[in-house]
């Protein structure tokens, strides 16, 4: 997601700065992570090792790391999406966004609620994004209206997954088949009707055979595409 994502603040993060607040479940995920990232002590081969190592050997506090804006939690918050506005597109680069949404709007609310199918783990975050209206201080890029962020995959808003939006226009264009592709722009693929767990994380996860065969589909047309490039 290029301009970060409600789902931060919807999991504790601050309004105010975008970072972890204390006794949130945003701080909560993060401290589990951290003890499951470290070495244990010795108790048979399971335990020996980390689950996964996220390389934090330079970290000896954790508040810091937890609290502070150098996590990808930050990075996803709004506020520091923004703060990235600095990073440039490279002309040698093809660039192509896959947009994904498993949500509908509600007639009566205009509000967007999951759609039957989406990962049971995603439907509150889904369904609190889908109405997010806080009011976010401090950022550099001012947030007034909502709504266009509601549609989203569970995680992210649609609106926050095609291209760059902060700080400078970015050279964009709809995917179209069979057209010749110039490096340098952002090509916008069709939506998917997936959550953000059928493309990324644990796909083996994916609730119903239907969207097991489409991720099988969207691969196989990711991998011709790219294999098409010069």
């Amino acid at each position: 997601m290029h301009n970060g994502t409600p789902t931060a603040y919807v999991l504790g993060g601050s309004t105010h700065n975008g970072c972890i607040q204390r006794y949130s479940a945003a701080a909560y995920l993060a401290s589990t992570a951290l003890i499951l990232a470290r070495k244990q002590k010795p108790r048979g081969r399971i335990f020996s090792q980390p689950i996964y190592d996220f390389a934090l050997d330079q970290w000896t506090d954790d508040s810091k790391f937890v609290y502070g804006k150098d996590n990808v939690a930050y990075d996803l918050s709004i506020h520091g999406a923004q703060v990235l506005d600095y990073l440039e597109d490279y002309a040698c680069t093809y660039y192509f966004s896959y947009l994904t949404s498993l949500t509908m709007k509600d007639p009566t609310t205009s509000h967007f609620v999951p759609k039957p199918g989406m990962n049971p783990f995603f439907k509150y975050i889904g369904a609190e994004l889908g109405h997010f209206a806080e009011n976010l201080d401090n950022l550099k890029y001012p947030i007034t209206d909502f709504s266009a962020w509601w549609e989203n995959d569970g995680l992210a808003p649609v609106y926050s997954q095609d291209y760059p939006k902060w700080h400078k226009g970015r050279s964009t264009a709809r995917y179209v088949q069979d057209t010749s592709l110039r490096k340098g722009v952002w090509y916008v693929m069709d939506t998917l009707e997936m959550d953000h767990m059928n493309t990324v994380a644990f796909p083996r996860f994916t609730p119903t055979c239907r969207q097991q065969r489409e991720q099988i589909v969207f691969y196989n047309k990711l991998y011709r595409l790219l294999a098409s490039l010069e």
